[in-house]
């Protein structure tokens, strides 16, 4: 037995005994489930939230076209 099996084993019993307290206190019942319902539940905010990004990013785009000026000169690659 290699000590990467042994680690991979430690592992594996140390998730065990997580789920053990998961079964042992009701409070920790609660808590797993709010995480696993979180990905469902958050999925209409966070692409109303991107969509208000792209709008923002839109209009700055628009408002400051022409702000910002490049100039060839400057460029340290062109020789």
């Amino acid at each position: 037995m290699t000590i990467w099996n042994i680690v991979r084993l430690s592992n594996i019993l140390l998730l065990t005994r997580t789920t053990r307290l998961i079964v042992l206190f009701p409070w920790t019942r609660l808590v797993v489930s709010v995480l696993a319902d979180l990905p469902s539940n958050l999925t209409p905010v966070l692409g109303i939230l991107i969509s208000a990004f792209y709008f923002y990013a839109l209009l700055g785009m628009n408002l400051f076209h022409d702000v910002i000026k490049y100039h060839n000169s400057t460029n340290s690659s062109n020789p």
